[in-house]
């Protein structure tokens, strides 16, 4: 079967259904999208379809299925998804980026004769379309020989909505830099470098978004635009405002900000535009999917609405019937499209049904397939390693036809059967774009930026003040300003950059060292030292006696353990593989196991150790999982029992909500083996709790034990197979300090199959409040309200038990006792509340995937970080999560700046991993003394973190025995040289500083080649400024290689004993240098000669002008003394 197209009996099927009728009544919805498509792709004519569904999110997953069709059978069709702008009506919040995207592409559809395939929510079809075609939203098509005027490029992106970043990151994000452009554009998995000759563009390649780094050539690129073109609409808003006589306090930030801002225009589009009904535009045939939810759902928004209508005090809002559109065209619509009927699921004598979905429970799946019919089966599964269990499971009774792409929902009828990894496997849905991996974003956090506090290796802490360009000796070179205390000031070279770290510490204002006479810096430097050395030997001492132990060597996976592992309902990240390999080589070993696994919240550690317990167990061995708080351990007790509920496998756990009865029932069937998995608190250290055969011992977040059960656990540890678990970040120094101590596997990448949090920043409006509980309340879900004022926290409560009479609420807060905390706590998680209104004490690691909408009240109070981490506590589960994040009324002008600019990040950075790239600056080394077993903040607040880390390093590879990268050899290159980044080539300060420092640290020529081709790939060809300085830097790199003291030119002279103004180079005594080598040059070339003078030293008679041929010339010896 290619897997170009769709199989040919598959495809046969679904035409022989759309020619049969125009609509059908009893088809599934998993059929439709696939349905819909056969039947615009397969027409004599292509023609103009629309597919009325009931919601924005099936609306956006048809438009995905679509897609992959799309790719699959390289069809021409165009999709697109007329979904809502994503804000609450009146709210006068900035529009949702996806969907506003997907909108403003389905307009243009709209507005024109093109052939297409639209599917539209019902919210989506309610809102009115743009017509004012003077300022309409263009489309372009780049290929590689296509001539764009350079100079109105930045024109054209930013008008279609694109914003300027260095590095592109982002999709919707663009960076001009000379010839080369970099645009993320939203349909893409990659962003795209076009590299300009001229106003032709030569070349298109896709790159990484991580690396930056280019990857191969594309052969074009669509550039639609992001949202409509608001920002040409300055003047419609001021006549807006002037007709309303508002006050400044009274408008929205999109007119204040002429467009800028985008907050707002979406509650007055038909007062800002020529707008019309769909019911009025469209053109062509009409479908509805589902025609019950389609009605049901347009009744429910409408009475939404003009409930917030009449409730919204804005001095703004716009009547329902001319915000949304006259109600009963669209229902006019409704009643003249061709109506489709789902299958009743009871229905058997249907000849259509969905599939049956089996949850990851492989064994039922084979099961069902080996009792049926097996043929014309086929499994549309887009993850690689989903792909490979389906045919690992199903090897023994046939090979699955496997067609590598998503699809939402399987269906089967008329001889042919669909399954989609949903069905097989459990949920699926959208990935995004993968975030970057943490250890690239704490590289990032030691990016530096004027400010900052630094640690320069050989005079202490200063404070990073200017980037300067002065000229030294006729050339010009860049150098950083550090400030020391006495407003002292040090210029440092940037090739010298390496030796200057960003200051990482537990404080923000660490003591600046002083310069000179007064410094003390040697004398702290050696004492953080001596206690750097004690660490060290006693971390080596642990290794050695860890080595030196005998444990169990588990057996290799079973069949049992793939079965388990494909139950999964998630498609496992690359760090989460990788680490569970890891796990798994040591449990099979027999050096007892002691790794460490680090990963934020959410990212996917308890499954790691859920998997481990899983092998451990069915080895015949015990678990135990020591818990440091009784809700963490009654979350992994739930945890657990869910996992392994299919297996026999039998899960307990002791905590002080247990009665001693239950407590000393269990601690015997533990002592008699009647118990596999035990999970408890510090309950499990007491002295009376026995195990028949303990095998594997799973700790989540040791640094929160005390010292004394710290020890036990030390004690425990001897010879049994031990599984840390931490979400603390480590950063990659102390990673490399711990490597082959202690295990370390880090899960840096999050999980791409997380839905987006939809977020709203907003002001505070009871109104939206009250429909916020509603929404949340009537599927059976809860709330978390964030109120960080304890001495207001029960008004708060009153306030909102008036908002929602119904709703059972409690209130947490840090000055109840520990007791009371924990008891509201598991009762919340066992759904006795429906909402908590809670101050900011609620554990990060709780994982309640019932609660799916968080408030927080006051959000301008909190820092970013303290933001990401509340919203990391929504959106666990399957269901669509909704983050408000209120300010006070009535607009965001009353907010300082900065408050303004964290509501504004955080609307726009609204997926999961984001909390790591945006509160780096709360490290704070939080636990890092811990994890090496002392407490040591304070030297590490002396020195900062990254020397403190490398002096730690250096010594472990000492004491192993390996050579420490200390070495003091130098080469002074002492020739005519600028050494600066013009801005014409790279304009971005943090851009420069970035090839600054990689410069001054590269180890090696090869390493020293990787940048360059990074800056040239990044930025095109460099100018001579540059060229030159990269000449000069490779030189260096070969003189070092080569032993060589000096590179030089020598000065005038009348002495006729000493060439004059002529380049040479001084050979260390311990040089490299290869003498036959040597004598060959001499021998060949009569330019190079030995000096009469001093026998280390050899003349190189070759022309300084013009100066790129000598530096050119100088390198070319170099390398064929170094065989390079």
């Amino acid at each position: 079967m290619a897997e170009s197209a769709l199989p040919k009996k598959l495809s046969a099927a679904l035409q022989d259904l759309a020619a049969k009728t125009q609509a059908a009544a009893n088809l599934p919805a998993g059929i439709l999208p696939m349905l819909a498509f056969t039947r615009a792709t397969t027409a004599p004519k292509p023609g103009r379809t629309l597919y009325i569904v009931p919601d924005d999110n099936t609306a956006l997953e048809w438009l995905r299925a679509l897609g992959s069709l799309h790719q699959l059978t390289l069809s021409q069709l165009e999709t697109a998804a007329l979904v809502s702008w994503g804000v609450i009506p009146y709210s006068f919040t900035a529009p949702d980026q996806e969907k506003e995207y997907h909108r403003t592409r389905a307009e243009l559809f709209i507005r024109s004769e093109v052939p297409c395939l639209i599917v539209a929510s019902v919210e989506g079809l309610t809102y009115p379309i743009a017509t004012d075609l003077e300022v309409a939203e263009v489309e372009r098509t780049l290929t590689p020989g296509m001539h764009f005027a350079r100079s109105r490029f930045a024109e054209f992106l930013l008008s279609c909505g694109f914003r300027h970043a260095n590095p592109v990151e982002r999709p919707g994000e663009f960076c001009i830099k000379g010839g080369v452009v970099d645009v993320f554009a939203p349909d893409e998995d990659l962003p795209v470098r076009l590299d300009f000759f001229g106003d032709e563009i030569e070349t298109i390649k896709s790159f990484s978004h991580e690396t930056q780094r280019s990857l191969g050539p594309v052969a074009e690129v669509r550039i639609a635009p992001l949202r409509p073109a608001v920002s040409h609409l300055a003047a419609a808003m001021q006549k807006f405002a002037a007709d309303r006589s508002l006050g400044e306090s009274e408008l929205t930030p999109v007119i204040t900000s002429g467009g800028t801002n985008l907050a707002g225009y979406a509650d007055i589009y038909p007062a800002l535009r020529q707008v019309q009904n769909i019911a009025e535009l469209w053109r062509g045939e009409t479908f509805i999917a589902d025609e019950e939810s389609v009605r049901q759902r347009l009744k429910t928004i409408s009475a939404e609405r003009q409930y917030l209508f009449e409730r919204s005090e804005s001095k703004l809002k716009l009547a329902p019937e001319i915000l949304f559109g006259d109600v009963a065209r669209i229902e006019a619509m409704l009643s003249a499209a061709h109506a489709i009927q789902l299958t009743d699921p009871k229905d058997e004598d249907s000849q259509w049904h969905d599939a049956p979905r089996f949850g990851g429970r492989l064994g039922l799946l084979k099961e069902r397939l080996a009792q049926g019919d097996a043929e014309n089966i086929w499994f549309f599964i887009e993850s690689i390693s989903q792909r490979d269990r389906l045919k690992a499971a199903l090897t023994d009774i046939l090979a699955p036809e496997i067609i590598p792409a998503f699809y939402p929902h399987g269906f089967t009828g008329n001889g042919v059967t669909v399954f989609s990894e949903a069905d097989i496997f459990g949920r699926v849905v959208k990935k995004y774009a993968g975030d970057k991996s943490i250890s690239r974003i704490l590289d990032s956090y030691t990016d530096l930026k004027e400010g900052d506090y630094v640690v320069h290796v050989n005079y202490g802490i200063g404070r990073f003040s200017a980037l300067k360009r002065m000229r030294v000796q006729n050339n010009e070179r860049d150098f950083i300003e550090l400030r020391f205390a006495d407003d002292d000031k040090l210029f440092v070279p940037l090739d010298q950059l390496n030796l200057v770290h960003k200051y990482i510490g537990s404080t923000e204002n660490p003591r600046l060292d002083h310069l000179g006479k007064k410094s003390s810096w040697a004398k702290t430097r050696a004492r953080v030292k001596r206690l750097v050395d004690s660490i060290a030997e006693e971390l080596l001492e642990l290794y050695a006696h860890r080595v030196n132990q005998k444990g169990f060597a588990f057996p290799p996976d079973s069949s049992f353990q793939h079965d388990f592992e494909a139950a999964f309902p998630f498609t496992e990240t690359e760090h989460q593989l990788e680490t569970i390999y890891a796990i798994k080589a040591d449990m099979e070993s027999e050096k007892p196991m002691d790794r460490l696994v680090c990963g934020d919240v959410g990212f996917g550690k308890t499954e790691v150790a859920i998997r481990a317990a899983f092998k451990a167990a069915m080895a015949g061995k015990q678990v135990a999982v020591l818990c440091p708080t009784t809700i963490l351990a009654f979350q992994h007790y739930r945890s657990f029992s869910k996992r392994f509920a299919d297996y026999p496998v039998r899960i307990d756990y002791i905590s002080r909500f247990r009665s001693p009865s239950e407590v000393a029932e269990i601690k015997a069937r533990l002592a008699d083996g009647k118990i596999d998995i035990i999970i408890g608190t510090h309950a499990l250290f007491a002295d009376d709790v026995r195990y028949k055969s303990l095998g594997l011992m799973i700790i989540d977040e040791e640094q929160r034990f005390g010292v004394t059960h710290k020890e036990k656990l030390r004690q425990m540890r001897t010879n049994l197979d031990c599984l840390a678990l931490t979400a603390t970040p480590i950063p990659r120094t102390l990673h490399m300090s711990l490597s082959g101590i202690r295990d370390l596997s880090i899960i840096e990448t999050p999980p791409a199959d997380r839905r987006k949090i939809e977020t709203h920043v907003i002001a505070e409006n009871e109104e939206l409040l009250r429909l916020a509980f509603k929404h949340e309340l009537e599927r059976g879900g809860q709330v978390y309200v964030l109120h960080n004022k304890v001495k207001t926290i029960e008004e708060q409560a009153i306030r909102l038990r008036a908002l929602a009479p119904q709703a059972r609420i409690a209130v947490l807060h840090g000055q109840m006792p520990e007791t009371a905390i924990e008891e509201v706590m598991v009762d919340f998680y066992q759904h006795a509340y429906d909402i908590l209104v809670s101050t900011t004490i609620i554990e990060s690691g709780i994982d309640i995937p019932n609660c799916n909408t968080l408030i927080v009240l006051g959000a301008h109070e909190f820092g970013l970080s303290q933001l990401y981490q509340l919203k990391g506590r929504v959106g666990r589960s399957d269901r669509q999560a909704y983050a408000y994040f209120f300010y006070p009324s009535p607009t965001m002008h009353t907010l300082s700046g900065d408050a303004e600019r964290r509501l504004e990040v955080l609307a726009e950075y609204d997926d999961l991993g984001s909390g790591f790239r945006i509160a780096m600056k709360d490290l704070e080394i939080r636990g890092a003394g811990n994890l090496l077993g002392k407490e040591q903040s304070g030297e590490i607040m002396e020195i900062g973190f990254e020397l403190y880390s490398q002096m730690l390093n250096d010594k472990v590879n000492e004491l192993k025995g390996k050579a420490v990268a200390n070495d003091d050899f130098t080469s002074a290159i002492m020739l005519p040289c600028d050494w600066y980044f013009p801005d014409e080539y790279i304009a971005d300060t943090r851009a420069k500083m970035e090839f600054y420092k990689s410069l001054s640290a590269a180890a090696g020529l090869d390493e020293f080649h990787e940048i360059r081709e990074a800056l040239v790939d990044r930025y095109g060809k460099p100018p001579e400024t540059v060229e030159l300085m990269l000449l000069l830097e490779e030189i260096r790199q070969l003189a070092y290689m080569l032993r060589l003291e000096r590179v030089a030119i020598s000065p005038k002279t009348d002495d006729l004993k000493t060439p004059s103004e002529m380049p040479y180079f001084i050979v260390a005594p311990d040089h490299r240098l290869d003498m036959a080598k040597v004598s060959a040059l001499l021998t060949r070339d009569k330019r190079v000669k030995l000096d009469t003078a001093d026998p280390k030293r050899i003349n190189l008679d070759i022309p300084q002008q013009p100066q790129l041929a000598f530096f050119r010339e100088l390198s070319a010896i170099l390398k064929y003394l170094a065989n390079s």
